[in-house]
């Protein structure tokens, strides 16, 4: 009890849930990085294999010493109880092994009364992940896990776009339109994504008890990405072009119900609409940049503009890597009558 009392308070005071979060996509990036030399990369000439293995090791050992504190608290915090992204939960695996076997519930660093100590200790623990993590790197399974990762996520792709196309057919000149919903400034500091997860949830509860939206609606589409040291959810609405209205109309219900299940903290920004009106509000700069740059409008472009693997580097600017339990960071599916 003791132990975890220790851990418990030890996280609390350093680190927030957010930062985390964002601990987990430095993570991530460590990880690709590494398997990615250790795959791929020659061994530069005159140098022998183990040498050169050696050398990634420390390099990613001196990464991970860099910001130890970081990661053991996202360990602790989150293993068991939240998802991993594939890589950070490569790295929980090794993590997890080289604690089962010390009998540790999590690296407890006893003894260390001085820096040196402290060092040692971390050093010592890392060297033992970098074996297993190495280990299971080269394997022919986790190669086949990688794939079979990858082909999951282009299937459910392959299945929102073929849903969003048998909806088009029966709904020839379907209406799309788009909103990106997030919170105000200081707001995204304190909302991590298990918060988020709870707000889309019921905003999207909320808007299936809205006649306009049983009605209308045919196609409902979201993507939660990361952006920078916030996040924002894309949705999108596919309406029955018989039955729809202006789209300030839906736009403005948009709003009203994001600010009522955020307690009036939420921004909605429809690209179709809103350009003009918020271009001179400081709020909206950043929102009016990225959706300059985004061209996708509807469903369709915004599934060909995701990442063709979901284990790449590409992409990983906007990964989540770290969410509860049955988190879904996209989602398409008509809406039934």
């Amino acid at each position: 009890m003791c132990q975890f009392y220790e851990i418990n308070s030890f996280i609390g005071q350093h680190m927030s849930n957010l930062a985390l979060e964002f601990t987990a996509v430095r993570l991530e990036q460590n990880m690709i990085e590494h398997y990615k030399r250790l795959k791929f990369e020659r061994v530069p000439e005159g140098m022998e294999f183990n040498d050169y293995q050696n050398a990634l090791n420390h390099e990613l050992k001196q990464a991970l010493m860099s910001y130890f504190d970081d990661w053991r608290i996202l360990m602790v915090a989150c293993g068991g109880q939240h998802k991993f992204s594939f890589w950070v939960d490569a790295f929980y695996r090794a993590y997890s092994s080289v604690l089962l076997e010390s009998g540790a519930p999590y690296f407890t660093m006893e003894g260390a009364t001085t820096a040196s100590q402290y060092n040692d200790q971390a050093s010592a623990h890392i060297d033992k992940i970098l074996k297993r993590l190495n280990k299971l790197f080269k394997s022919a399974s986790f190669l086949e896990q990688l794939q079979q990762h990858n082909q999951y996520y282009t299937k459910q792709i392959d299945k929102i776009r073929e849903s969003y196309c048998t909806v088009s057919e029966i709904y020839p000149n379907a209406v799309d339109l788009k909103f990106e919903l997030s919170l105000e400034g200081l707001h995204n500091q304190w909302v991590d994504i298990s918060g988020w997860n709870n707000l889309l949830y019921h905003f999207q509860k909320q808007l299936r008890q809205l006649s306009w939206y049983n009605a209308q609606v045919v196609f409902t589409f979201y993507q939660v990405i990361r952006v920078d040291q916030r996040y924002v959810v894309k949705f999108f609405l596919t309406l029955d072009p018989l039955l729809c209205v202006e789209p300030s109309a839906y736009s403005r219900e948009i709003d009203i119900w994001w600010k009522r299940v955020t307690q009036n903290r939420g921004i909605s920004f429809c690209p179709l609409l809103d350009f003009q009106q918020y271009q001179h509000e400081d709020e909206y700069q950043l929102i009016i940049q990225r959706n300059a740059q985004d061209q996708a409008l509807d469903p369709l472009s915004a599934l060909d503009e995701m990442p063709d693997r979901e284990t790449s580097i590409e992409g990983l600017a906007n990964r989540i890597c770290v969410y509860p339990q049955g988190f879904r960071w996209f989602r398409g599916a008509p809406v039934r009558r």
